[in-house]
This record gives structure tokens, sequence and C-alpha cells, in this order.
């Protein structure tokens, strides 16, 4: 007989370690002012950006943002250049400055 086990998990660094240890160091930033900052920023490019080549592009960039923002130390100066690749619309540009504003101190 099969016995079946389904395991539910969610939340950062969800993990299950059945029958072993873990002894890695895990380190989330979760910053509730960046995770708002990235889906006004995601929101923001899908109104304005009507070219959907173009869209996706910055949509990417906004992806590898966040990848950046929850690295370890996170580099300003790769931020910086992600944001200003991004397209200048609407208030695209007001949104980055937040968020590198979030990294200061």
């Amino acid at each position: 007989m099969t016995k079946n086990t389904t395991y539910n998990i969610n939340g950062y660094n969800a993990r299950v370690n059945k029958d072993s240890t873990d002894r890695s160091t895990n380190i989330v930033n979760n910053n509730p002012d960046i995770t708002d900052s990235l889906l006004k920023l995601r929101k923001e490019l899908q109104t304005l950006v009507k070219e959907p080549a173009q869209q996706k592009e910055a949509l990417e960039v906004v992806d590898y943002l966040e990848a950046q923002l929850q690295a370890v130390s996170p580099s300003r100066a790769v931020l910086s250049a992600l944001i200003e690749s991004l397209p200048s619309v609407g208030s695209v540009a007001a949104i980055g400055s937040f968020i590198l504003s979030c990294l200061a101190g």
C-alpha cells in the first residue's frame, strides 16, 4: 500500500526537510514599501506602455529589479541602471527613486 503525503507550503523561504536537517542560512529582505512600489511600477508600465514588446521588456526589467532587491546585498549601481533603463512614462521615475531611497541608510 502506497502512502501519499501532500505538503502545502507558502511564505518566504518556505521548505520541507523530511528525514534531514537543514543547516543553511536564509536571508529575506521583506520591505512592504518596496513590495508595494514594485506592484505600482508594474501597474504603471502595464497601463502606459502600449506596445506589447516594449511592455514585456519593461516588465522583465522590474523582475530583475525584484531579484536584485531580494539579494543579501542589493547593488545600488545595478538598481539605478535598471531603473534608468525603464521607459520615462507617468510616475515610473518617481517610483524608481522611491525604491532607491528605501535602500539608503
